[in-house]
Parts: C-alpha cells; sequence; structure tokens
C-alpha cells in the first residue's frame, strides 16, 4: 500500500480513477490541469510518479549487453553509456524468446509467450491476443499522445488502432526497393553517409515530433525502435572507421558446450547474404573478425542515432519532465559456441541491456542485480507515471528499485525457445536464478523430457560444460525443475537426476 493509500483508504482509489477518467475526455486545454492534479495525488506515494509525465521508450533490435556501461572497453557507445549516468542500470534482465516478435509482444502486452501463444516471427499481437490492452494502449486511453518511429512491434502495422497516428518506418520500403532492383544483399554494408538509411529517416521524423510535442500541454509515451543492429550490418563510414577490430573469441569459447544437445545452438539468419558461405559454414576466422567489427560499428552508428534523439529531448526542454526506457528485445552471438544470430536458451541470447532514466531520480548512475524479466518494464513504467496498470498484466512492478533501489527483484527468470527435432516438436522451458541456467526439453506431444542443460554461470560467462548429468548438482538440477514445472503447469514434479539417468539408460 503506499503512502496516498494509507492515508486517504480506499478514496485515493477512487479519486485517482475518476481523475483518470476525466482526462481522457476533457478537452486539450484542460488536460494538463488533469495530469497536474493527478500528480498531487500521486506525489504522496514516495516514487517518481509526480516527478515526469512522458515516456521515451528506446528499443534497439539484437543489442546484447557489449556497451560501454556493461563493461566492454571497447565499446564505442558514449550516448548510451552517458544515459546511464542519467538512471539506473539493470545488470540482469532477461527476455523471454529470442526472436523479434515473440519478445516485443512480451513487452508490449505484458504477458508471457506461453499466455499469447506468440512463438514466431508471423504472429501479431493483434491477431493472436487482440482484446489485451497493450502498453501504448494503455497510454492512449489515459489521454496521452502515443507515437512509434521505427521497428516497435515486429510487424509495422500491428497495433494499429494503439497509436494517435500511423506508424512511421522507412525500413519496410528500403527492403522492398532493393528487393525488386536486384541488388547485391552483403552482410556488411557500408554507406558514405546516412542520410538516407531508414533508422537514420526515423530517428529524424522522431525528433521532429519531439519538437511539435514540445509546445503540447498533451503528455506522450513515444516509441523509437532501431532496426540497427540486426543484419545486415549497415552503417556510415564514420562509424566503421571508429570501431576497433574486437578481440577474437577465446578458445574454449569457439565450440558448442560439452555435453549440450545438438539442437541446442543454432544459426539461421547469417546464411542469407551473398558474401558469406552457404549454410551450414564454416565462417572462417577472418570472415568472423570482420563481422565482429561489422556489429560493434553497427551499435556505434545506433548510439550516435540515440544521442541525437536525446539531444533534442534535452533542447526541447521535455527531458525535464520525461521517463526514458532503453531496452532489447534480445541478446546476440557473434561467433561464441560457433554460433551466430540469436534462437537460443543461452545466457548470451536472452540477457540484455536495460537502463531506466529520469531527472528526478534519487541515485542516478546506480546498479541493480535484481534478476527483471521483460513483462516486468509494462507495469513499472505505468507505476513510474501514476497510472493503474491493467489486470491482465503477469509482470511484477519494480518501481520501488528504479526509485530508491529498494527491492530483491526476482527469484527467476523465464524463458522459452521451440524446436523441430526429428520431426518432433520440443520446447525448450529455461530458468535462470542467481548463479545457473536450466533449460528443459520437453516433448510438445507427450510432455516427457526429452534433454537437459544446466549451466553455472558463477565463474563463466560463457560456460564451456552442460554439467545436467554432474551428481554434485543434482539438488541445484531438482530445485530448478521444481520451478520450470510450477512456471510451465507441469503435472508432476520428479526428480530430473533421476529422470535424466533413465533417459541415458
Amino acid at each position: 500500500m503506499t503512502q496516498i493509500e494509507w492515508r486517504l483508504g480506499s478514496n485515493a482509489y477512487y479519486l485517482r480513477d475518476l481523475l483518470q477518467a476525466w482526462c481522457m475526455y476533457v478537452p486539450a486545454k484542460l488536460l494538463s490541469k488533469a495530469v497536474l492534479l493527478l500528480g498531487v495525488l500521486v506525489a504522496f506515494d514516495d516514487s517518481l510518479a509526480s516527478d515526469h509525465t512522458n515516456v521515451l521508450l528506446i528499443i534497439v533490435d539484437d543489442l546484447r549487453t557489449d556497451i560501454g556501461v556493461y563493461g566492454d572497453s571497447r565499446a564505442n557507445t558514449p550516448h548510451i553509456d552517458a544515459l546511464a549516468q542519467r538512471g539506473i542500470v539493470f545488470d540482469r534482465a532477461y527476455a523471454h524468446q529470442a526472436i523479434c516478435a515473440p519478445s516485443r509482444a512480451s513487452l508490449l502486452t505484458g504477458l508471457r509467450p506461453k499466455t499469447t501463444g506468440i512463438r514466431l516471427l508471423d504472429q501479431p499481437v493483434s491477431e493472436l491476443v487482440p482484446d489485451v490492452v497493450t502498453l501504448n494502449q494503455a497510454f492512449k486511453n489515459a489521454g496521452y499522445t502515443t507515437l512509434s518511429f521505427g521497428k516497435v512491434y515486429h510487424h509495422p502495422n500491428d497495433d494499429f488502432a494503439g497509436w494517435s497516428l500511423p506508424p512511421v518506418d522507412y525500413e519496410p520500403a528500403m527492403r522492398r526497393r532493393l528487393k525488386e532492383s536486384g541488388q547485391p544483399n552483403p552482410v556488411i554494408d557500408i554507406v558514405a553517409l546516412d542520410q538516407e538509411l531508414p533508422d537514420r529517416l526515423n530517428i529524424e521524423r522522431a525528433r521532429e515530433a519531439l519538437l511539435s510535442l514540445s509546445s503540447s500541454q498533451t503528455p506522450f509515451f513515444m516509441a523509437v525502435g532501431t532496426h540497427k543492429p540486426h543484419l545486415p550490418f549497415r552503417m556510415p563510414q564514420t562509424a566503421w572507421d571508429a570501431t576497433p577490430i574486437k578481440r577474437p573469441i577465446a578458445q574454449q569459447v569457439q565450440r558448442p558446450p560439452r555435453g549440450a544437445p545438438v539442437w541446442s545452438l543454432v544459426a539461421y539468419e547469417i546464411w542469407n547474404y551473398d558474401d558469406l558461405p552457404e549454410k551450414p559454414g564454416p565462417i572462417t576466422l577472418t570472415q568472423a573478425q570482420k563481422l565482429r567489427r561489422a556489429y560493434a560499428a553497427s551499435v556505434s552508428y545506433v548510439d550516435t542515432l540515440i544521442g541525437d534523439l536525446l539531444q533534442t529531448l534535452d533542447e526541447t526542454g521535455l527531458s525535464d519532465d520525461t521517463l526514458i526506457v532503453l531496452w532489447s528485445d534480445h541478446g546476440y552471438k557473434l561467433g561464441e559456441y560457433g554460433a551466430w544470430s540469436k534462437h537460443t536458451t543461452h545466457e548470451v541470447d536472452l540477457k540484455i541491456p536495460l537502463i531506466f532514466a529520469a531527472p528526478q531520480m534519487a541515485r542516478q548512475g546506480s546498479r541493480s542485480s535484481a534478476i527483471i524479466e521483460t513483462i516486468d518494464i509494462y507495469p513499472t513504467v505505468l507505476d513510474l507515471v501514476g497510472l493503474q496498470p491493467p489486470s491482465h498484466l503477469e509482470g511484477a512492478s519494480f518501481d520501488s528499485i528504479v526509485a530508491h533501489q529498494v527491492g530483491d527483484g526476482k527469484k527467476a527468470a523465464y524463458s522459452e525457445i521451440t524446436r523441430w527435432v526429428s520431426g518432433e516438436k520440443l520446447f525448450g522451458q529455461s530458468v535462470r536464478n542467481d548463479h545457473f541456467r536450466y533449460t528443459a526439453w520437453v516433448s510438445a506431444s507427450s510432455g516427457n523430457l526429452v534433454a537437459a542443460e544446466l549451466y553455472d554461470h558463477r565463474t563463466e560467462l560463457f560456460p564451456t560444460a552442460n554439467i545436467a548429468d554432474d551428481p554434485e548438482f543434482a539438488s541445484v538440477l531438482d530445485s530448478l525443475e521444481t520451478l520450470r514445472s510450477r512456471h510451465w503447469g507441469t503435472a508432476e514434479v520428479v526428480s530430473l537426476a533421476r529422470g535424466l539417468q533413465a533417459v541415458s539408460e
């Protein structure tokens, strides 16, 4: 119970809900007064709710934690690092699935893939869960101007009604144009200038919108998504020149973990380009190093775009009243384990950057080691701006951690992936706690356990061995299997150590 609820009892709920409803119908010239009055109510709550009204959500596609604020000394990401100094960095944030569409659906619906059923690229939110109040709809319903630039939902026109104006994205047109003209399809595309690149065009439109919004009395929710560093790695020459060659991958990490199922690691997207070997490769060391540098250069380019966007936010004065959230839909492999791209339940694909920033935060430049899931972002953002979260949300708000670094986070994060192995559909159901990542491979038809993976992340960023069959970790295995079974609704919990032994026999 917040302090205002403690002081006013049920009247706090009534007054807050009444004002929120009024905000949806009053004329625009009165809306700012309604928002201010609502801010007075929530000001007693010891949070950030009265300190900012607007929300800027920045989404970066395929961004792993190879940025300066996460410890990469060779990263050229000064603007993201500067944003982190204005807020709080979450060191253990996780996606629910290392695929764009399902991950973004989780962010914007507040629901897990097992609830929405969205596990593939061709499954829009509007088709599979059309009645769910999405994050942008929640703000639109509260009287906010809601705007989308670039890649936000995976499908450009998904949740079309949730935006005040049609979403803006120049990427699909460029893809069609290149395909129709029969142009080469290189995996690395370095251009002289970036004026015609979709991410630049999208950012410029977002900056223009900020200029317009700065003279408006209506609060806004703006989502801005970059397509890079997603393949192909396309960036201006300046970004390439400013990016040093990355260190080679350690020899012991160039192979899959010992004992991992053969289907655990895959590489899909990397084989779709003209200047790389046909699937399954291999990619040479020289090619790998060039790809790693190109990814880093794409990240550097994205950092420049984000810097330009935040500069406009500052110059208009809007940053004084705006909550900024930076999030990536999933991580990315750059040759680790001999694989590329995402599409697994390994840590490198599921761990994501997450930064919350606002000018009135009590302790800027802080960090949190709390376990955070993507579905937790929706309720947290609404709590921080004083809006009542919808009842359907499956996540837990961590607003107290953002505001005051108070709270322990979650016991575990849950993620999943689907595989077809020898004609059988398998669910890879993964649990990440403080020290270990456990993935159970379960038959979709029978529910039987087919294989398991257990990795110790206490000492290795990229664990080199699957220790699921190590008797020393039998109790760890059983405790994580219990969590998995409860989460995915398995009817019967058995000792996984004994179950694996039976499978091997």
